[in-house]
């Protein structure tokens, strides 16, 4: 596929306010909110255990359905809410995996990904539900810090996964998403003040490079057409917003807001953030963000112990 077509930037459109559906995350203290017409919905979300560090995954059982604790690692459900993608505990035949369940058949299948010692991480499905991105690495190293070495890419369809290596500097603590194409992966430091966003082919080649982005989660800054990604702005913390035109790098909108952490999309006129409401409180929400900064829906109130909560939200096809 080619590059999205750039232009101007997007009409804000209405984001729902009324009739919504809430519902109490199990595990948790955390309510969601949610309206038929969502473009993205809350998939899976992980709990960390504050005192053995360990997460507890919660997969939806669908797209509108209800979340389970999961007896395996992390639990993504594809886009048109088909298959969940997960990781085994252990091993399988001296191979990291992944488990793929077809919501609608019942069928589960298995896909070998990287050899011991290196291990996978499923970072997110492709937006046709047909690929899933994995980073590929370990943390077997005195500090015991993740260390990529490269990608994966699983097909559904072939049951077959492609790893790719990547001879790059800074791969130690970026993470790597597809970008608005589908066709190339990126990758992205979520803590970075100051970046480059670096894609590549299916081959591991660099194909191109924006410079002097911010802080961003690859699998979560391209916008729903594939035209727009978002970051921290370069230079800044949290707090700050940049949304740049996929194809040319050049900076569309900039604004300040109460964000304690990376945006992603909504819809095309609209991000989403953790947000601490009350200054100094326990206190956390997911927000809809407009390109003022201005709040204009809640998807997620969290009482306390937000900070040892993950989410994954879905752009859904509709």
């Amino acid at each position: 596929a080619s590059a999205p077509v750039s232009s101007a930037a997007p009409t804000p459109s209405a984001v729902p306010t009324a009739d919504l559906a809430s519902a109490r995350l199990p595990g948790t203290d955390a309510t969601i909110y949610e309206h038929a017409s969502d473009p993205i919905r809350l998939t899976q979300y992980s709990v960390k255990d504050a005192k053995t560090k360990d997460w507890t995954d919660y997969p939806r059982a669908s797209l509108t359905g209800t979340f389970t604790k999961s007896t395996k690692l992390q639990g993504v459900l594809s886009p048109d809410g088909r298959f969940l993608a997960e990781r085994p505990l252990g091993w399988t035949g001296g191979y990291d995996a992944v488990i793929i369940t077809d919501k609608v058949s019942g069928e589960s299948f298995t896909v070998k990904t990287s050899r011991k010692p290196l291990g996978s991480y499923i970072e997110m499905w492709s937006r046709d539900s047909r690929k899933i991105l994995l980073d590929m690495g370990n943390s077997d190293n005195k500090e015991k810090v993740w260390q990529s070495s490269g990608f994966i890419v699983v097909d559904v369809t072939t049951r077959e996964a492609k790893l790719v290596s990547l001879r790059e500097s800074s791969l130690r603590s970026g993470n790597y998403g597809f970008d608005g194409t589908g066709d190339a992966v990126v990758i992205a430091d979520s803590d970075a003040k100051n970046q480059r966003l670096r894609f590549f082919d299916d081959s591991g080649a660099r194909v191109r490079v924006i410079p002097n982005i911010g802080g961003a989660i690859a699998s979560e800054m391209f916008s729903p057409s594939g035209q727009q990604f978002a970051t921290t702005c370069p230079g800044l913390d949290a707090g700050t917003a940049c949304v740049y035109d996929a194809q040319s790098g050049a900076e569309r909108a900039r604004f300040e807001s109460k964000c304690n952490g990376n945006p992603w999309w909504f819809d095309e006129t609209h991000l989403t953030c953790w947000v601490r409401p009350d200054s100094g409180g326990d206190r956390q929400q997911i927000q809809v963000l407009d390109f003022n900064g201005k709040m204009v829906r809640l998807l997620a109130d969290i009482p306390t112990n937000g900070e040892n909560i993950s989410v994954t939200y879905t752009y859904t096809r509709k």
